[in-house]
């Protein structure tokens, strides 16, 4: 009946260990991050999300570089063995209020929904016209396959952004946390859009 600390005394001794069994190292050639800025340079993989499918395995997304044009994903079974990477986002040209540009896209992320279905969302921006306001948001697929096909994309907000968060809740609504930022003074916070209808319409 009293409260119980088991490790009362221990703090100072006590230590996080390495599970060597679990680490897996996955190399840039083997990634194909971003096309290479130069002929002996390949980018980086950055801003991994691993989420657990409906059948079992797992997908990892990323994006190729810290600052990136695209975005790719790659299966596994175990969480050793993956398949070769697959772009799910592009880099292709738009022309904006502005003139011509280059959509990049970057920092995804994805939420495994009851049904099975995966909703992955991630900021796009245009190269120049993003420090204006221009061109730049979020987007959004989604597969109902465990990612074997995916949707058109579809465009869930409008403003500067970076670095989405899918939160799926109890009630069956999805909310979309991002930093809302203003590039010209450098100004930055948190929004959220919400979904009740399995990510088909979002709110303000």
């Amino acid at each position: 009946p009293e409260e119980l600390n088991s490790h009362a005394g221990l703090e100072y001794v006590s230590v996080l260990e390495p599970m060597y069994d679990y680490k897996q190292t996955l190399q840039n050639e083997f990634l194909t991050a971003d096309i290479p800025a130069s002929a002996t340079e390949q980018k980086s993989a950055v801003y991994p999300r691993i989420k657990n499918m409906a059948d079992g395995r797992f997908i990892m997304i990323y994006q190729g570089g810290q600052v990136a044009s695209r975005i790719l994903y790659s299966f596994s079974d175990d969480l050793k063995s993956w398949t070769d990477p697959v772009i799910m986002w592009g880099p292709y040209s738009v022309t904006t209020s502005a003139g011509k540009d280059t959509r990049r896209f970057t920092t995804a992320d994805a939420v495994v929904l009851p049904s099975g279905e995966i909703i992955v969302v991630c900021s796009y921006r245009a190269s120049s016209g993003y420090k204006n306001g221009i061109d730049c948001g979020l987007m959004l697929k989604r597969s109902s396959d465990n990612g074997l096909t995916w949707s058109d994309e579809q465009i869930i907000y409008n403003g500067p952004n970076w670095e989405p968060y899918l939160l799926y809740l109890p009630d069956g609504s999805i909310q979309c946390y991002f930093t809302d930022c203003i590039p010209q003074i450098k100004d930055s916070g948190t929004s959220v859009i919400t979904s009740r209808d399995g990510g088909k319409t979002w709110g303000e």
